[in-house]
């Protein structure tokens, strides 16, 4: 039995999408596999199931690696755990530009949701085991709020393709969707993470016994 096509359930009829060439179609056929399909490495069942299972995993202190070069301890997190992380970052963000291409936004418009992987780079290698902790913990929260991003992209989609208006249908995301400020991501990962960890959203989820290692003054305090 063949596969359903996905694209019927925005409007397309024999494999095209309303208004959309071929070629179009196929890239957000291509969009909605990689949302819907298994990880070709067995990472995840769908990449929704992944998103909403990753911000429930604790991290705990005694998770994670210690090493010493040249009398200097760095931590990282576990590099199976990394890899997950890594994966689940990459597949989100590739969707984010394919609906950043379909929509025709710019490059300020997209969700910035790690810029130049540097919160990424800080887990696999750090010199402060509480910094790992506390951007751990800020990364879930970015990966739940990616997800509202792409979950508006979707009902966006619909409304292009299932609509007649299709500008009305891409103003009201932009409407509503929230601004990226210009500077983010120009700082030290430690520095983002703990100008983040100023909102109340992302200090929610700090577990008690890493509060204080937040500092009021927009950065993580570390003992390096």
């Amino acid at each position: 039995m063949l596969p359903v096509d996905p694209l019927i359930f925005f409007g397309g009829i024999d494999g095209k999408l309303p208004g959309k060439s071929l070629e179009d179609s196929q890239g957000i056929r291509d969009l909605l596999w990689r949302w819907s399909a298994p990880h070709v490495q067995g990472l995840w069942v769908n990449l929704p199931t992944m998103i909403d299972s990753f911000p429930q995993v604790r991290l705990t202190p005694e998770y994670i690696h210690e090493l010493t070069v040249d009398s200097v301890k760095y931590y990282s997190v576990p590099s199976v755990l990394l890899e997950e992380i890594a994966q689940l970052y990459l597949a989100m963000y590739q969707i984010l530009r394919a609906f950043q291409t379909l929509l025709g936004e710019g490059d300020r418009q997209l969700f910035a949701f790690d810029p130049e992987w540097k919160m990424l780079h800080l887990l696999a290698w750090h010199t402060n085991k509480k910094d790992i902790l506390l951007t751990f913990v800020v990364l879930q929260r970015r990966c739940q709020v990616c997800n509202s991003h792409i979950k508006e992209y979707f009902n966006a989609m619909r409304k292009i393709f299932l609509q007649s208006d299709e500008q009305q249908s891409v103003s009201t995301l932009y409407s509503t969707r929230p601004s990226v400020r210009s500077r983010f991501g120009q700082d030290e990962a430690h520095e983002e993470v703990g100008k983040l960890l100023l909102r109340s959203d992302y200090e929610a989820e700090v577990p008690a016994a890493y509060r204080d290692g937040v500092s009021r003054n927009g950065s993580c305090r570390s003992s390096r």
